[in-house]
């Protein structure tokens, strides 16, 4: 990625009017943008506030993302999730691994 003098990186908690606002920007302004995408615990559970299991919200997230976003770059934050201990479980991917095999 090469950010050069008028690029602009919003950081973002993946909020529903948050993902709107990126789905209605033009193509001209997407090419000036790279959101950092701060994904928190609460991305990880329904509407019903029930925890989901990670691979299970790294591929809603993935697909909302291909959604609001389309193909262009982004960064994505997983510090807080991390934190939370969401990704503990002995048997499953680092949460890093499974997006990066799901985002392909």
């Amino acid at each position: 990625m090469n950010f050069e003098q008028g690029w602009y990186v919003p950081a973002l908690r993946w909020k529903q009017g948050e993902k709107e606002a990126l789905g209605w920007l033009r193509d001209s302004a997407k090419s000036r943008i790279t959101p950092l995408i701060e994904l928190i615990p609460k991305n990880f559970k329904n509407t019903e506030g029930k925890r989901i299991g990670a691979k299970k919200a790294i591929e809603k997230f993935v697909d909302e993302l291909d959604k609001f976003w389309g193909g262009s770059s982004v960064l994505v934050d997983l510090h807080n999730v991390v934190e939370s201990g969401i990704c503990s479980q002995k048997n499953q991917s680092h949460l890093v691994e499974m997006l990066s095999n799901t985002a392909k």
